[in-house]
């Protein structure tokens, strides 16, 4: 019953919105007037710059009730690597041995799920728990990615076969099960 709310940018030309929790809070990514995108997070009609990990490019992906932020920023190398946001500071998750990742999203538990580079350069559906990437591999192809995480640990995502289909999946108990697709 409200009408839209313009955020606006922190001085540049674009804004977008990863996420609303429960409490109002929002999450994405805008520009600077130098053109390059910050996570942020809008609470009390006030935008907050994230920061990054050294780098000059982030952006917030998802986050969960108690505030807790993920996404992904450039490090000082520059690399793009996943974080994890809480209590004004950026903590990089790091990467499955490869260059890049990116967190997706994260349950009130505090796991975390995105997609890792690996040492070969695959990329991969991650779980973070208690401060360990687990690399959830995929169907045999060089891909995938998770997407959600319910607070019961499951993942949702996509990932390739080995003849460059992309199939669903949940991950759940340990096993990544192919969802399979429409008749």
């Amino acid at each position: 019953n409200n009408p839209m709310i313009d955020l606006g940018p922190f001085g540049g030309t674009f804004t977008s919105a990863s996420g609303v929790n429960d409490s109002g809070q929002i999450v994405g990514y805008t520009d600077l007037p130098t053109g390059l995108e910050r996570a942020y997070l809008y609470q009390n009609h006030t935008m907050t710059d994230l920061g990054t990990l050294g780098g000059t490019r982030a952006g917030a992906v998802g986050f969960n009730a108690t505030g807790h932020i993920v996404g992904w920023s450039f490090t000082a190398t520059p690399l793009i690597h996943a974080f994890l946001y809480d209590n004004n500071t950026m903590t990089d998750l790091g990467t499955l041995g490869g260059h890049r990742s990116t967190a997706n999203a994260i349950n009130a538990s505090g796991q975390i799920t995105g997609s890792a580079y690996t040492v070969a350069e695959d990329e991969h559906a991650f779980l973070y728990s208690n401060g360990i990437m687990t690399d959830l591999g995929s169907f045999g192809g060089p891909h995938s990615s998770g997407f959600d995480i319910n607070d019961a640990g499951e993942i949702t995502g996509y990932a390739y076969d080995s003849d460059g289909n992309s199939f669903a999946f949940l991950y759940s108990n340990g096993n990544m099960i192919n969802l399979g697709v429409l008749p």
